[in-house]
C-alpha cells in the first residue's frame, strides 16, 4: 500500500517515485521533511493551517466576487427567487420565457438575469407614461 514510501524513525517519506517530480527538486524537497522531527508535524501542520486559513481570509476580503454575473443557481433556488412553483418554472424554461443555461441535464440560472428578467417585465403606471 505505501510502497513509495521509506519507513524511517516511523515517519513515512516520500520517496521519487510518489511524486513527479525532478531529480534535484525531490532532494530538495526531502531535505526539508528530514530537518523536522515527528513530534514537531503537528505544530508545523497547525501553523501552515492557520496561515492558509489567513490567506484565504484576505483575499475572500479583497475578492469578495470578482465575478457577480457567473453567480449561478439551480432550478430550486431560482424558483424561490421568482415566487413560482417548480413546475412554473419548468414550463417557462420549456416555453423559453425565462434566461437560462443547461448544460447536459441539469438547469442552471444566473441571479443577476432573473432579477433583470422581473425588472424588464415592469409595467408602467398612469404617472409614468
Amino acid at each position: 500500500m505505501y510502497k513509495h514510501y521509506l519507513d524511517i524513525t516511523s515517519q513515512r517519506i516520500p520517496t521519487k517515485d510518489s511524486f513527479k517530480l525532478s531529480a534535484k527538486t525531490f532532494i530538495k524537497f526531502r531535505k526539508k521533511i528530514m530537518k523536522y522531527s515527528s513530534d514537531q508535524m503537528p505544530s508545523i501542520l497547525k501553523r501552515i493551517e492557520d496561515r492558509l486559513h489567513k490567506i484565504e481570509e484576505i483575499l475572500l476580503y479583497r475578492f469578495p466576487n470578482e465575478y457577480p454575473e457567473l453567480d449561478f443557481i439551480g432550478a430550486k433556488e431560482a424558483s424561490e427567487i421568482l415566487k413560482i412553483s417548480l413546475p412554473t418554472l419548468y414550463s417557462k424554461v420549456c416555453l423559453r420565457e425565462i434566461p437560462f443555461f443547461k448544460k447536459g441535464n441539469r438547469l442552471h440560472f444566473s441571479k443577476k438575469e432573473l432579477i433583470q428578467w422581473i425588472k424588464d417585465g415592469k409595467k408602467k403606471s398612469i404617472g409614468e407614461m
